[in-house]
């Protein structure tokens, strides 16, 4: 039951009506244990992401979102999390480049340089980094081959 109310919130999402997708991810998060770290991550992430596909989009709150989101991604290293970080990183830098939050939070230093040499050693996997996530959670655009 969970699993189908997370994915209600992304349809709703998908169809507009993102003031009834992000209830329901409010109520998934006050639901989800701060100890269960990659899901209660997953979860902000989604709902940072939600936040600024609503009428009037709310960034400070999507990048303290994000930031709160990012640590989970920086514990348990969820490939989910930072997918969404990267889409959240993607908007706000086209739609919100001059955000309070995001011009504080870039002095502050969250910009961590790029990956080099994604993989386990002797995999023959590479990353290819295009920019670096102001999230820190590896790079817009990253891609493994191998």
């Amino acid at each position: 039951m969970d699993v189908l109310e997370e994915q209600s919130a992304g349809g709703y999402r998908a169809c507009g009506q993102t003031a009834e997708a992000v209830r329901i991810l409010e109520d998934k998060i006050k639901a989800t244990g701060e100890h269960l770290r990659r899901d209660h991550g997953h979860l902000l992430a989604k709902l940072a992401n939600t936040v600024l596909a609503t009428k009037e989009p709310e960034p400070d709150r999507a990048i303290a979102l994000g930031l709160r989101s990012a640590t989970a991604a920086a514990l348990t290293g969820s490939a989910r999390i930072g997918k969404e970080l990267r889409t959240l990183d993607s908007v706000l830098a086209v739609r919100f480049p001059t955000a309070p939050g995001r011009r504080r939070a870039e002095r502050d230093g969250w910009q961590r340089p790029t990956r080099t040499g994604c993989g386990r050693r002797g995999s023959g996997r590479t990353c290819k980094d295009r920019r670096p996530s102001a999230f820190g959670v590896g790079s817009v655009g990253l891609g493994r081959q191998g």
